[in-house]
């Protein structure tokens, strides 16, 4: 039988899944809700047997499902994954899963206690390329690495301000955190600085402008991560690099690079990550097995912690340490 999957939050991201979830056979959008309802209504032109529901609630009385997607900004997940989590419903959760550490912590509780299957859309986890990092890297001790994420800020208002995203360090750079996380373990503390001043015309805009954070990890491994959203268009760069003696590993968007004395190596990335990671969500909700998901909502609440712990660290000027 196809999983039955329903949707919270339908602009955005959500096209990308549902473009994903168009090509799995085991996979059926059967309810979406949305806050402005003409959005889930055109979504469920798209998928035929589909409903747009007037109400999150009237969905999850009403639709039969199996499967949540909750695709909202990070101020608006109000109270969605611990009903469904409630009801049995597996939830996948676009990042980041919230602005509140403790609300987190509540959902992780309500998840395990109701024992249903959670996924967080950290992509770069299932990309092909992060694979092999983890393979060039495992057994090795990583000295530093950089990571950086430095464009163009997204203008959708809600971004802007630091109290609805929590800024670009919870919000975007989210996903370098996080890969630097599952592929060098828990950070132990973090001592960030911000700048502000040059989004002066943008009204609301209350985000650093650019950020720059020192990590240590409880491997010893030292880090930092850049951050800024004042770039031209095509004229940023993301990624993170990874040091040892002699080895040089370079995840960028755009694919691996692989630097030792005798020899360089290079690979494009081979997969969607985005396909794969909605892939093996639905094949966990059908077969009960979610050994293959990469980013459990629990694990999605470490990610959290070390970039709230960011902001934490600007504004009082100290190192913040995690537990």
């Amino acid at each position: 039988m196809a999983v039955r999957i329903g949707f919270v939050g339908t602009g955005g991201i959500a096209a990308n899944h549902f473009g994903n979830l168009e090509k799995i056979d085991d996979a059926r959008i059967v309810g979406l809700y949305d806050v402005a309802p003409e959005r889930a209504e055109a979504a469920a032109r798209r998928f035929p047997g589909s409903r747009a529901y007037p109400s999150f609630v009237d969905m999850l009385e009403s639709a039969g499902l199996d499967a949540l997607y909750v695709c909202v900004p990070p101020y608006a997940h109000q109270d969605y994954e611990v009903l469904a989590a409630e009801r049995g419903i597996h939830l996948f959760v676009e990042k980041p899963i919230s602005t509140s550490l403790s609300r987190a912590r509540e959902v992780a509780a309500a998840i395990s206690e109701a024992g249903v299957t959670s996924s967080v859309g950290y992509n770069w986890r299932y990309l092909d390329t992060t694979a092999r990092a983890r393979e060039i890297i495992s057994g090795k001790a990583i000295a530093l690495a950089q990571g950086y994420w430095v464009g163009g800020f997204p203008q959708v208002s809600w971004w802007r301000v630091k109290e609805q995203s929590g800024g670009q360090v919870v919000e975007q750079t989210t996903h370098v955190f996080d890969l630097a996380r599952y592929l060098l373990g828990e950070v132990e503390s973090v001592y960030a600085l911000g700048f502000k001043g040059l989004m002066t015309d943008w009204p609301g805009y209350d985000v650093e402008d650019a950020s720059a954070v020192a990590l240590r990890f409880r491997s010893g491994t030292v880090a930092t991560i850049n951050s800024a959203d004042i770039a031209p268009r095509g004229g940023g760069t993301i990624g993170l690099q990874l040091y040892s003696r002699d080895l040089v590993v370079s995840l960028m968007s755009t694919g691996l690079k692989v630097s030792t004395p005798l020899r360089s190596e290079e690979m494009l990335p081979g997969v969607s990550p985005y396909a794969v990671e909605d892939q093996t969500f639905v094949e966990a909700v059908k077969t009960g097995d979610a050994s293959a998901i990469r980013s459990t909502y629990a694990d999605a609440v470490r990610t959290l912690a070390v970039t709230l712990a960011v902001n934490e660290s600007i504004a009082s000027g100290r190192v913040v340490s995690l537990e």
